[in-house]
């Protein structure tokens, strides 16, 4: 019986072939893409599972209502952890993770007196001497104890070792760290996998370096330095959690401690939870998730829903075949158990096709998502297990309908004319199944034209400063003579326009921000801005717009700051620039007046609103270089 049905299913497609290649293109569409958000979803909900005792991890994050807004942090002042220590000593194991760097310059210096020199923006960390018991990393090489009988060590990953020493054996060999510090390689570790929000492969111990002073401070706070714990065996994080309010009044000021609130959020949350950063940069929300499942999940129904429609749409097709099998003694389930069997059969050919094109799109899927995808990364066992599922239900979904539907047909008047008429209630659900698929439709097509209007609109959006011809680089030193003379050097081309130093250039995700005071008829207003250190030059540089008043001047010993609208708005003066210019303000202790008004600028993500920026100078603290071309 069975071999019956298979010439059957054969001779069918080879008389309907139009009708199997729109099924089979229907289907396939439909898993295709069914099986990469598949493949999305299982990368994105896999991140940091891998460590051991993953559930015991957690990081510690606050939020803080400051002037009628909340603030969430992942970023602990630099004191946090060792005190932590101090005073939770039920804690099982407590580290820093600081990874607040721009760029680091790394320089390999060899025997015959030469260097190699690399920039790394990222994937480099200052840690504590709990990270390596708290995170899983393989080690290939070394020894950890190293790490804390040795000062001025680092550990390496394998690609970064290779990228450094060749093939040749890292340990015992010697990088220097931003021109200043020799370290020690003491170890070599497996490169970390993608999915995870710690991808470090320079690890630096932190406690054998020394600190600014400003570290100290339990005020200052960057999202670049962040605190992980690993709890005891049964220890829920409510006991924690439960003192972290009078240990912040211990130890912070009043002001700092006021509107704080302090938790333990579980490693399993921290790629998911878009309210804190973390050291990949990159989360992907829950709505995210649902999102994308629903999508998918509507995608392999329409599929579904147009095989059922072009299906019962040919039922006189299969009148007469059906009408001889029922007189030859078939049964109703035995028709139907044929026509669903005609469903799992183009269904597994759509799969088949499916995984080719699957296999040609994660190649460019990089390009969308950032990362690249293979089926090996995601789990060949998985991948098999998902396809299964979809072979199951699209074949259910697909096949059942229209397999009751034409099985029940009367035989005699099914080989007397050909055709059959089907009752209202079939047309009903025909005409049900259409609309439904016509609105998926239109919901995705309406979906699709709103996601490419805002696309369109992040790239050609007025950022409020001009970013055409400007090279941004970054400053190794911050040191006054060589930022001075390297500006003097830049601006002798005939071809440079401009030179502007910066703390974070134009607009970058490192927010620099803190409380100020501003003093207005002999009244204090406090709230929080945007801090920008800058040189005269940076203005012109990016072209930024200035309103009222006047530009910074470089030698001019008395601090100056120049705001934009936004901060003048917060001061009570509405448009009235001018009114501004010559208010006292008071931040971060620098003590001065507003000098000039400049015209709002995006200084971070367009999806994020424009807050209260104060822009001063300061020659110490300037990382970026923005050169202006002619």
């Amino acid at each position: 019986m069975l071999l019956n049905y298979f010439v059957s299913i054969l001779r069918s497609i080879r008389n309907q072939k139009i009708y199997f290649i729109i099924n089979t293109l229907g289907l396939t569409l439909g898993i295709s893409s069914a099986i990469i958000i598949f493949m999305i979803l299982s990368f994105e909900t896999s991140f940091d599972n891998y460590h051991r005792d993953s559930d015991r991890i957690y990081r510690v994050v606050s939020e803080v209502v400051r002037y009628g807004q909340d603030d969430f942090r992942s970023g602990v002042p630099y004191r946090l952890p060792e005190t932590l220590k101090l005073d939770f000593p039920q804690l099982e194991k407590v580290s820093i993770v600081d990874f607040n760097f721009n760029d680091m310059l790394i320089t390999i210096p060899s025997k015959d007196g030469s260097s190699k020199k690399f920039l790394e923006k990222q994937q480099v960390a200052l840690v504590g001497d709990d990270f390596f018991t708290i995170f899983h990393y393989d080690w290939l090489e070394g020894n950890k104890r190293d790490l804390v009988t040795k000062t001025n060590t680092v550990v390496l990953s394998k690609s970064f070792a290779k990228k450094y020493f060749g093939n040749s054996d890292p340990i015992g060999k010697t990088i220097n760290i931003d021109n200043e510090t020799n370290h020690e390689v003491v170890g070599l570790v497996a490169d970390p996998p993608k999915n995870t929000d710690f991808p470090f492969g320079v690890i630096i111990p932190y406690e054998h370096l020394s600190f600014d002073a400003g570290t100290s401070n339990w005020g200052s706070i960057s999202s670049g330095v962040q605190c992980i714990v690993k709890l005891p065996a049964n220890m829920k994080p409510s006991t924690i959690d439960a003192g972290f309010d009078s240990f912040l009044k211990k130890h912070m000021d009043p002001e700092d401690w006021s509107g704080l609130k302090m938790w333990l959020q579980p490693l399993s949350e921290v790629h998911y939870d878009d309210r804190f950063n973390n050291p990949s940069e990159r989360n992907f929300s829950e709505s995210k998730i649902y999102t994308l499942g629903i999508i998918g999940m509507l995608l392999l129904l329409v599929s579904c829903i147009n095989f059922v429609n072009l299906k019962t749409a040919l039922s006189a097709v299969y009148a007469k075949e059906v009408g001889i099998r029922k007189v030859l003694g078939s049964s109703r389930w035995q028709i139907a158990l044929r026509f669903f069997g005609e469903a799992l059969f183009l269904t597994f050919g759509s799969i088949t096709i499916s995984l080719i094109i699957v296999e040609v799109v994660l190649s460019q899927l990089k390009y969308f998502t950032g990362y690249e995808l293979t089926f090996s990364q995601i789990g060949f066992t998985n991948i098999f297990m998902f396809l299964a599922a979809i072979a199951l239900i699209t074949g259910i979904l697909a096949g059942i309908y229209p397999s009751m539907v034409i099985s029940g047909y009367q035989p005699v008047k099914a080989i007397k004319a050909g055709r059959v008429q089907h009752s209202q209630r079939k047309l009903t659900i025909r005409k049900a199944l259409v609309v439904f698929q016509f609105i998926v439709s239109e919901a995705l097509i309406i979906a699709t034209i709103i996601v490419n209007n805002q696309l369109d609109y992040l790239t050609h959006a007025d950022m409020g400063f001009d970013k055409s011809a400007v090279l941004e680089v970054n400053l190794p030193l911050r040191k006054d003579e060589l930022t001075k003379a390297f500006k003097t050097s830049l601006l002798q081309n005939p071809d440079i326009e401009s030179v502007g130093y910066s703390n974070t250039g134009a607009a970058s995700t490192n927010r620099w921000s803190g409380d100020c005071d501003v003093f207005i008829n002999n009244k204090k207003n406090k709230f929080s801005t945007e801090v920008k250190f800058v040189n005269s030059g940076f203005l012109d540089t990016y072209k930024l717009n200035l309103l009222a008043g006047k530009n910074i001047n470089d030698e001019n010993s008395e601090n100056e700051f120049v705001v934009n609208q936004e901060f003048v708005k917060r001061l009570g003066f509405g448009d009235n620039y001018q009114k501004a210019i010559g208010t006292r303000m008071n931040l971060w202790s620098r003590e001065g007046i507003i000098i000039g008004v400049v015209k709002n600028f995006n200084t971070v993500p367009l999806e994020e609103k424009i807050d209260p920026v104060a822009i001063t100078n300061s020659r110490k603290i300037y990382d970026i270089a923005g050169i202006k071309l002619k």
